[in-house]
Parts: structure tokens; sequence; C-alpha cells
């Protein structure tokens, strides 16, 4: 059975004793889900960990860098250096220190300068060809956007950039495109006016995890690219860049980087990305894509933990949302934790314990059917406790099942953790 699109954004493993896990295979044969975001935290908690949020300050990139340049006048760094800003009485000021690292996002953006003088990067390519742009943030930051001060010489305005990918990167080797919002009716970054002391530039929403961002300029304002740059750019970011007790979480910004962790995932069968109720959210096609992590001591919790996600099914099928739980093949007998949808839409959550391996009566425990809404975003939680032996399940921040049993430490297993 072909699934239908199913969405998840923001996944998450909280422990308030030990760390957590999830792995892709289940107690019974489940099929993958489309669309996911995940993350996962240390600390039992029930609530959603991740809510949308407006950019709550500026990120000034620490060094710029690029292919090419006109001259030692031109270089990158003076896209990121504040050179040209003016200060609010319209002197030439590097902007006076508002668009620094951890600032306000500004209610006005200082304006740039429009004359030769004004300093920007300046690209001069023989023959014409995309240009990219590389810049170093100098810590991973959860992105939300950036804002742009376009090529602004009054000579020549044209040479700004017209149309450009943006990609993000978590370690400046592997980068991932980002959708840009903001753009003109025709999908392009807006030209600058050239003209003096009043350009304070434009702002473009994206969202991703990254340290690293490249623009890789397709097009400039003038129609060739033999001549583009920009004058000034900065970045945008959210104050809940991880969130308290986090152990890991993949957020689908664009990658499958752990950006809580080091539990990188690995995509298969293609995986993409889609819009999710946080931000991009992991897009799988319900057959065969998924996201693997490999073991590790942070997916394997030695005491209580939560498995958090946000989740929008289209179709009702047995599907995994984030599960460690291996029970044939090379992971044979390696059921750890599962959490889940099954086809009634219901949310299972199992686990289980060395002694219990073949106990499917102790694993399951499931909310009622029908608890889950298709074509609607939902978050989900699984929540054990180990001191009581409790595990409940939480939709919306509502408490939709429970059960007690003796506790177990959840088996410290080889299996790979799934999202997917």
């Amino acid at each position: 059975m072909n699934l239908k699109q199913t969405l998840l954004t923001a996944l998450a493993l909280t422990l308030p004793l030990a760390g957590a896990q999830a792995s892709r295979n289940n107690p019974r044969k489940r099929r993958p889900l489309r669309g996911l975001l995940l993350g996962l935290t240390a600390g039992v908690v029930a609530l959603p960990i991740c809510q949308a949020v407006a950019a709550d300050f500026v990120v000034q990139p620490v060094s710029a860098s690029t292919t090419n340049w006109h001259s030692f006048y031109t270089r990158p760094m003076l896209a990121v250096d504040g050179s040209g800003l003016l200060d609010s009485f319209g002197n030439w000021n590097w902007g006076a220190g508002v668009v620094d690292t951890g600032n306000p996002i500004p209610v006005v953006w200082p304006a740039h300068d429009d004359g030769n003088e004004a300093q920007h990067w300046h690209a001069e390519v023989e023959p014409a060809a995309p240009v990219p742009i590389r810049f170093d943030l100098g810590q991973t930051f959860r992105l939300t956007g950036l804002h742009l001060w376009n090529h602004n010489q009054a000579a020549d305005p044209g040479r700004g950039l017209k149309s450009a990918t943006v990609s993000v990167s978590m370690d400046g080797t592997n980068f991932n495109a980002v959708p840009v919002q903001g753009l003109d009716t025709n999908g392009f970054f807006y030209c600058a006016p050239g003209t003096p002391t009043n350009y304070t530039g434009e702002t473009y929403a994206f969202y991703g995890t990254a340290r690293y961002v490249q623009l890789t300029i397709a097009s400039n304002w003038n129609g060739d690219l033999n001549y583009v740059g920009l004058s000034e750019i900065r970045f945008l970011a959210s104050n809940a860049l991880v969130p308290p007790g986090l152990v890991a979480w993949w957020p689908g910004d664009g990658h499958c980087f752990d950006v809580a962790g080091s539990n990188h995932g690995t995509p298969a069968g293609g995986v993409s990305f889609s819009t999710g109720q946080v931000g991009p959210a992991f897009n799988f096609d319900g057959l065969s894509q998924f996201v693997r992590a490999p073991n590790s001591a942070d997916l394997n919790p030695p005491a209580s933990f939560s498995i958090e996600a946000w989740i929008r099914p289209t179709h009702a099928a047995n599907q995994i949302i984030f599960a460690k739980w291996g029970d044939a093949g090379d992971y044979a007998n390696q059921r750890s934790y599962n959490l889940m949808l099954t086809d009634g839409n219901a949310v299972q959550f199992a686990i289980s314990d060395a002694a219990n391996q073949m106990n499917g009566g102790f694993h399951v425990l499931n909310t009622p059917a029908s608890a889950i809404a298709l074509n609607t975003w939902t978050h989900v939680a699984g929540v054990y406790d180990q001191s009581t032996g409790t595990r409940r399940i939480y939709l919306n921040g509502m408490k939709q099942a429970e059960r007690t049993d003796a506790p177990i430490t959840v088996l410290n297993g080889g299996a790979a953790a799934g999202v997917g």
C-alpha cells in the first residue's frame, strides 16, 4: 500500500535520569511515515519541545569566503564587517553596533551608503558562472532568516544578486538548500536602489540549524554574472536553539544532523524535506524512506525517558515515528523502545528489557483508536517513568493512555535508531 503524505515535525526524546533512544524496527510489521521532524531531550516531559518562534537576535558572521573578488577593496569580509553601514544620524559608522551577534532584531535596520567608498563584496567572474559566497557564523544557531543589503553602488546597483540558492551546513562540507520566503513577486531578491543614506535592506525568512550558510548566486539584476556582489548581510536566529535537557534532536532543517548531540542520521531512499509545524520537516514517501542514526550510549536510556514529535499523517497505516526496536535479522531480540502510529489511527508506545523480549503483552501501550486526526498537526509524546514503572502517552499535552508494570531498564541493545 502506498501511503499518502505524512509529515512529522519536531520529535524529542527526554530523560530525567538518563539518555533516550529510538530505532526503525517494530514489534509488528510497520510502515514508515512520510514527513518527519524529530528531536530528543533528557528529562520526563510531555509538552511540545518546539514552538513556532520569531527571530530573537542578530547573528554577524565571523568570516566570509568565496572563490572570487574584484580587488582588495571588494573582498568578501567587507560583506560582514559593517563597513558602509550608517548610524541613525546618517554617519558612516559600521551600523553603530546594532547589528552585532546577540543584539535584538532592530526595529529599523541601519542604512547602507551607496557611493564607491561604501564597502561591499564584489566579484568579477570571467567567464560568467554561478558565484558562491560562504559565511561562517562561529557556532551553531537555529536560523530563521537573513537580512540583506544588496549591492548598493550608485553607479550600478544592477550588480546585486537577483537569483540565489541559500544552503545551510553544520560541518562546512555537506550543504543542503533551504526554501526562502520574502522574495519579490517573481521569486527574486530585491534590487538595491543605489541611493544614499536610506537603503535599509530587506529581510528574508528561512529555517535551518547550521553554523555555515552559503549563497550561490545564479543571476544579477544586470542580466549577467561578470560582475556581482552584495553590500552587507546578517542572519537572524531564535533563542530556542536547543531546549534544555535534550539528548538528541533531529529537526529536519534540510539535513539529518542531531543538533543536540552527535547522533547524526543517514537518510535512506531519497528522504526529502517539506514545510512542517515548526520550520521544515522530514518528508517520507511511506515506502522506503527513513533516517537511521547509529547505536550510541546516548540512545540507550538507563532510567526514565520521553520521546516527542509533531506529526501530520494523511493515511491510516502502521507507521514508525521513532524507534530503537529490532525484531528480525541482525537485530533480532534487540527491542528497546518504539513510538508509532497504528492502522487504526492510534499511537502506540512500546518498551522492553532483556527479560521481556518475546512478551508482546508487556510491550504495548495504545491510545484509543482514531486518537490521531489525519491531515492535522498533533504533538505526541511517549513518557516512561522508571521510578514507578508507569508509561504514558500524551497528545497535545493531554494524557491519553497509561499503564504501570514492575520497573525495568530498557534493553541496552545494538539496534540503530530510526526516524520514519
